[in-house]
């Protein structure tokens, strides 16, 4: 460590240090912060008998650094090489033992600050990798995870080829930039996953957005028997269609998918078209908002079996920017309404501005004030390859409830 940099301490917020002991490994804007030194990618506290090495972030707008290790900062910077090499291997082979390549191409080999690797999160997509950042200290140490990611991805999968991945990081207001891992090399304009036995087009130089939600794959699969029981199937907010084209697959016989985006609805065509043994006649999509198309299928007199609202954390209805969770006041008794006989509503919220228990008070208070017939049956979260992190309730932003109507 001779010729390590001295690592510069700083002080950090009690308030900080009391969340950071608890397991929260951010520390988010204040006072404290503002006297960081700029120029500085790793920082060091002392603060008691806790010592701590932090990766810095200065040009984040909320979270300026995040805890890589506890214990003496000069010795873990010295280390970090080998330390992230041991953690992302870690990572790796806990969804090898998972096993989850058995029935799914797409599933996290690393998620962020669950793994103990703050701000990364790395998706296997078939034979290539996408590699996400919302941490700009990564960007640093490009090369080096790449060369990590493939060393790694050879070893604990060595029956699937690795063929190259994308980086996908994004600046101070929310844009995505892609890259390719492997230099003079660029990301593909198209490739196709298999998800369940379905198969996905998926569009990489879109970065934040390339056609399927992996981290909804543990828990499509745990709905698969409710799909397999619902003749008729409603998805909002359908985005590609994974739910759409599960129903197909299990045997549903009218499936319709809402969303506000053309672009999207035609996505889930071109899904359709990628699987010729689902038949797409049993498919309609409206290019409506959901509330628009609500109101449709009531003066229809439409009922369905299961309806699957997965809003975005901002949903717009053509008009306006509305947070999701206030649309579900206006919706969730139009959506009982369209609900058959012992029929399943499947509702979520994606965000961690919004605690799982006042979620669940406001859907709880909606249904007892509306009288609405439904019938509370489970919570799902993340999971599996998606996991959770305790003391950390931003990483537990992915909220559903399973509503059953009654007679």
């Amino acid at each position: 460590m001779k010729n390590l940099p001295k690592t510069r301490k700083v002080k950090i917020h009690h308030a900080s240090l009391k969340y950071i002991k608890k397991g929260h490994p951010w520390i988010t804007a204040d006072t404290f912060t503002k006297k960081f030194p700029k120029g500085e990618e790793f920082l060091q506290v002392e603060e008691n008998d806790t010592k701590l090495l932090l990766l810095h972030d200065p040009n984040h707008p909320k979270i300026k650094a995040r805890v890589w290790a506890f214990g003496d900062g000069r010795e873990h910077r010295f280390n970090f090489p080998r330390e992230l090499k041991e953690r992302l291997s870690a990572a790796f082979n806990r969804r090898k033992e998972m096993d989850v390549t058995t029935d799914r191409e797409n599933f996290y080999l690393v998620f962020g600050e669950a793994d103990l690797i703050p701000g990364l999160f790395i998706q296997a997509l078939g034979s290539h990798v996408l590699v996400q950042t919302t941490c700009n200290f990564w960007v640093l140490h490009k090369k080096r995870i790449a060369d990590l990611v493939r060393d790694l991805w050879e070893e604990h999968f060595p029956e699937k080829k690795y063929i190259n991945g994308w980086w996908s990081d994004r600046d101070t207001e929310a844009k995505s930039r892609i890259t390719a891992l492997k230099q003079g090399t660029s990301p593909p304009e198209q490739i196709t996953i298999s998800e369940f036995g379905i198969n996905y087009i998926l569009k990489p130089t879109l970065a934040h957005d390339p056609g399927i939600y992996t981290d909804m794959s543990a828990i499509r699969k745990k709905l698969f028997p409710i799909l397999e029981e619902s003749k008729s199937v409603l998805n909002l907010y359908a985005y590609t269609g994974a739910y759409s084209l599960a129903a197909l697959k299990l045997g549903a016989e009218e499936v319709h998918s809402v969303d506000l985006s053309q672009n999207y609805l035609e996505w889930v065509d071109e899904n359709l078209k990628e699987n010729p043994e689902l038949d797409s006649s049993k498919h309609q999509s409206h290019c409506l908002s959901v509330e628009d198309a609500l109101k449709k299928f009531k003066a229809e007199g439409k009922k369905f079996d299961l309806i699957i609202c997965d809003p975005p954390s901002a949903s717009s209805d053509g008009k306006k920017m509305g947070k999701a969770s206030d649309s579900y006041a206006r919706d969730l008794p139009l959506m009982n309404d369209l609900l058959s006989e012992e029929g399943h509503l499947v509702v979520f919220l994606n965000t961690h501005n919004v605690s799982w228990k006042k979620f669940n008070s406001n859907l709880d208070e909606i249904v007892k004030s509306k009288s609405l017939k439904l019938e509370s049956k489970e919570q799902l979260r993340l999971a599996d390859d998606c996991p959770l992190k305790g003391g950390f309730q931003e990483g537990d932003y992915l909220k559903g409830r399973v509503f059953k109507r009654l007679k």
